[in-house]
């Protein structure tokens, strides 16, 4: 999704990085068996992702120290033709020590292991205004994200969905989009246990995030 933000110049790229909005970065699996609850993401998981500006790679912690060989294998495959990229943490490094940044310029914003990729562009610096939040914990500040488009309920029709059902056998195209309500519905009893239509369809059940 496109996003704008407001960073200060001691804000880190592991805060900028924590909060830039993908659905891929959010995305994740409920196990659809007698185990299964809810589980909600509190935010964005910073350990496999890195911004890559000016030849230099600036990674979450255990990214850096993990994946040196991933690393490689995507400057191969990318075709950006660096050589001999430094690694650094990115927890360590704000933006007013980016001496190099250029206006307008793309640099890259990787994550889920080098599945997805961003770019990101500076669009103009300038000095502090008071019409600003005082707060240094504000930022990264939101300034605009793109508007999602919200799909109902399959089954009821009143509520937005909240997952992703696939294998649905009463569905034609075995595929649903429902509400927290009907999902409980159609696969728990009352004491939310899988009742006997869940333990026979093989369910799998994603939390759907707006597109």
């Amino acid at each position: 999704a496109y996003c704008k933000y407001l960073v200060q110049g001691m804000t880190t790229l592991y805060d900028f990085c924590s909060a830039v909005f993908c659905q891929q970065k959010l995305s994740y699996s409920l196990r659809c068996d007698s185990q299964a609850t809810e589980q909600y993401l509190s935010g964005a998981q910073v350990d496999n992702e890195f911004l890559f500006i000016g030849n230099v790679f600036y990674c979450s912690g255990s990214f850096a120290k993990l994946r040196a060989k991933q690393l490689s294998q995507w400057i191969a495959d990318s075709g950006t033709g660096a050589s001999n990229p430094t690694v650094i943490d990115m927890a360590d490094v704000a933006f007013e020590q980016l001496a190099k940044l250029k206006l307008g310029k793309r640099y890259l914003y990787s994550h889920n292991y080098c599945s997805c990729e961003h770019s990101i562009v500076v669009e103009n610096v300038q000095r502090y205004h008071p019409s600003l939040p005082r707060d240094p914990n504000s930022y990264p500040y939101p300034t605009f994200q793109r508007r999602l488009k919200r799909y109902k309920c399959g089954i009821c029709e009143l509520v937005s969905a909240r997952y992703t059902c696939y294998n649905n056998p009463i569905s034609p195209e075995g595929l649903g989009l429902y509400c927290d309500r009907c999902v409980r519905s159609l696969l728990y009893t009352n004491s939310s246990n899988l009742n006997s239509f869940g333990r026979k369809a093989a369910l799998k059940l994603f939390p759907y995030f707006h597109q």
